[in-house]
């Protein structure tokens, strides 16, 4: 069954911010890729995406723009956020500090309207404590940001 279009845009606005900022690498958005072109070969944009996909900023940029143009389901974008952050944080591959920079920009690449609202906004502070060297309360606040979703039932 095909994917609704405002469903597969929250997935690859997720996934595009992820692969903007550096959290996600080609090969894994590629891999997302291909799984949703797969469910839905006959979707046009997918479609698109996939001869482009060696061109990551192509791909970024023909992301943002067919996002800005249409709906998109926020709770996915949250949703498939969440989880891929949490995936990439818990593989503890970068500092806590690159993590959290990484992820107040993501937070800025989210469209204007959701910044504010939960989770979001938790991105646009989680990183301050570890100014004064509180990584705890920093691990907190991603926790908070990962979890969001596990207790909801949208």
């Amino acid at each position: 069954m095909p994917i609704e279009n405002n469903v597969r845009n929250g997935i690859l606005l997720a996934y595009g911010i992820l692969l903007d900022v550096g959290l996600l690498s080609s090969e894994n958005y590629n891999g997302y890729l291909d799984a949703m072109f797969t469910e839905t070969p006959d979707d046009d944009l997918l479609l698109e995406l996939e001869w482009c996909s060696s061109h990551t900023q192509k791909t970024i940029r023909m992301i943002y723009s067919f996002c800005r143009e249409t709906s998109i389901e926020h709770s996915v974008l949250g949703k498939t956020l969440t989880s891929t952050a949490k995936k990439i944080y818990l593989k503890n591959e970068m500092s806590i500090n690159a993590f959290g920079s990484l992820m107040y920009k993501a937070w800025q690449l989210l469209p204007r309207e959701i910044q504010y609202d939960d989770p979001f906004h938790i991105l646009s502070y989680a990183d301050d404590p570890l100014s004064w060297g509180d990584v705890e309360q920093t691990r907190e606040l991603y926790e908070t940001f990962f979890n969001y979703y596990s207790n909801t039932d949208d």
